[in-house]
């Protein structure tokens, strides 16, 4: 296992100061909320988290627990047959998925870990982050010096550096450069596969046809599928195809299918999600009626999206990306979350009162109402029957934040991790990304600059820099509204996104369609090709650009 092979490298002696506990350190760091789908003790604060604070008995403990079920299992399957069977396999794939942890600091040593721990104050990794370096690294030697993986061009050995940023210094790398390095990862995985299997069958795509109108049954239908007839097969590139229409997949397809999908899952009518109006972001619906296969859809999309490099348009808050990550969440993340719900939680603790019961008149329980029937659960054994007073309000407020973050919605997140798991675990780049850096390489920056894309864009088919045509086009769209732009640009490249380091990372181009016409503007999306016919008037150029990017949906042949 190469995981394994490197983490002995960088840390075999600190093991030995360790011992026991060392390696169960090492094992179960940064583990937090995934312990207790073992332990059922739905304490999201076993295990490291990002804050430390473990109680090494407690770990042993988890550990010895650990051991004694999978030895369980092991003798169980010995004494039969002494092979697995398919229920035991996927069990087994399902175990790994939940113990899979991203984690940065796996590739650092204890000794240095346990000197952060007990610092008064961290600084954020953003602070260690060299531009220079990060401008001037090769990412593809880089990945494959951290793998170990020899290089060949024109059947001649590539020089290996050797020292891999990536596996000893990733903190010095920015966010732009840490998702180029991932895609170059992937390539190197997905070549790796194809020399592995060159004499056999193995398709070296995932190709799906998706009819628009069934989008989410043909979706789950066949991931399962080729998930079950390969487990590897989300590491190829994705191919789709919609059925009745002619495009052909060049990547434009693929982007148009993610925002499809997602927006059917994420729609409040689909029973998956409820959307807060005060914060604009969708939460897991704790009594969706959906089978649990549609939240590992959600999180094989979230997965496969960045595997092929597709941007997607999710309004999550930051909450759900800790809790992707295994970290601890909290008071703060539920403030964020329900800010009004928050407030009045603070105003609970601050409360200076000695009549906290009469006043909030609650009790270790919350109510809820599906289709009419109001369902009680209890924070904790018996808290129907116990009232909040001043003594247990801060027992209350943290069990009550457990509940709504974590607990109410065990089964629908679990299976959402589970799924985004199985498409990106074989990556080691995912795991150095920071909580801010996984959202932004799954959604992209927030920024649009067009003033950037200009500067990025280049000019094809007869256009030039100084074309007057070109000079209408930017006069037009830096007055655009910020829905305007995001309409252009999901017209232009298939998504209204903004990848990570800005739209300087976009290759854009504007192409010209022949001559004076009343014909729309036309676009690749595989290609972020924009076709515009030369326009005898700017005026006729921003009605029929207009018309062209608010009734854009569907591909054809041109």
């Amino acid at each position: 296992d190469e995981d394994d092979d490197e983490d002995g490298d960088d840390n075999g002696g600190d093991r030995a100061d360790h011992g026991e506990e060392g390696n169960v350190h090492r094992e179960r760091e940064g583990n937090g909320e995934q312990a207790d789908a073992h332990t059922g003790n739905g304490d999201s604060r076993v295990g490291n988290g990002a804050n430390g604070n473990v109680d090494p008995q407690q770990l042993r403990r988890l550990f010895e627990l650990m051991s004694g079920q999978r030895s369980g299992r092991n003798a169980s399957r010995d004494h039969s047959s002494g092979t697995l069977t398919q229920e035991e396999e996927a069990q087994q794939r399902k175990d790994a998925l939940i113990r899979f942890v991203f984690d940065p600091r796996k590739l650092a040593r204890h000794k240095v870990g346990a000197i952060i721990e007990v610092a008064e104050h961290r600084l954020p990794l953003s602070d260690f982050v060299n531009d220079a370096i990060s401008s001037e690294i090769h990412a593809y030697l880089d990945i494959a010096a951290m793998y170990k993986t020899p290089l060949r061009i024109n059947n001649n050995n590539v020089q290996m550096p050797r020292f891999s940023y990536a596996r000893k210094a990733p903190f010095v790398l920015g966010p732009a450069t840490k998702a180029d390095m991932f895609q170059r990862e992937m390539k190197l995985i997905h070549n790796k596969i194809m020399r592995q299997s060159f004499f056999s069958l193995r398709a070296r795509s995932l190709n799906l046809k998706i009819n628009r109108s069934t989008i989410v049954r043909d979706a789950i239908t066949q991931l399962s599928g080729a998930e079950l007839r390969d487990p590897d097969v989300f590491k190829n590139p994705l191919r789709v195809q919609f059925v009745g229409e002619e495009g052909i997949d060049e990547g434009g397809l693929r982007k148009e299918f993610f925002q499809l999908l997602i927006r059917e899952l994420f729609d409040v009518k689909y029973g998956m999600f409820v959307f807060n109006e005060e914060t604009q972001f969708y939460w897991f619906n704790s009594n969706s009626l959906e089978a649990p296969e549609e939240f590992g859809l959600l999180g094989k999309l979230l997965g496969l999206a960045m595997y092929n490099s597709v941007i997607l348009d999710l309004h999550l808050p930051f909450v759900v990306y800790k809790k992707l990550r295994g970290e601890h969440v909290g008071f703060e993340d539920f403030m964020e979350f329900d800010p009004s719900m928050g407030n009045g939680l603070k105003s609970l603790l601050e409360y200076e009162g000695e009549d906290v019961e009469d006043v909030f008149c609650r009790t270790f329980s919350v109510e809820t109402e599906v289709f009419g029937v109001t369902h009680v659960h209890e924070l904790k054994p018996g808290g129907a029957s116990i009232p909040l007073t001043q003594d247990n309000r801060e027992e209350y407020v943290e069990l009550y934040v457990d509940w709504m973050l974590n607990k109410s919605i065990e089964k629908q997140f679990m299976e959402f991790r589970i799924g985004f798991a199985s498409v990106v675990s074989g990556s080691k780049m995912v795991r150095l990304f920071t909580t801010e850096e996984l959202q932004k390489l799954i959604c992209g920056e927030e920024q649009l600059d067009f003033h950037e894309l200009r500067e990025a864009a280049t000019y094809d088919h007869g256009l030039k820099k100084d074309s007057q045509i070109v000079q209408w086009f930017w006069e037009i769209v830096l007055e655009f509204s910020d829905e305007e732009k995001k309409k252009l640009l999901f017209f232009s490249t298939g998504s209204d996104r903004v990848p990570v380091g800005g739209l300087r990372k976009m290759n854009f181009v504007l192409c010209k369609q022949g001559a004076d016409s009343n014909q729309l503007p036309t676009s690749h999306t595989c290609f972020n090709a924009l076709m515009l016919p030369e326009y005898s008037s700017k005026e006729k150029l921003k009605r029929l650009l207009k018309l062209a990017i608010t009734h854009a949906e569907g591909f054809g042949m041109l």
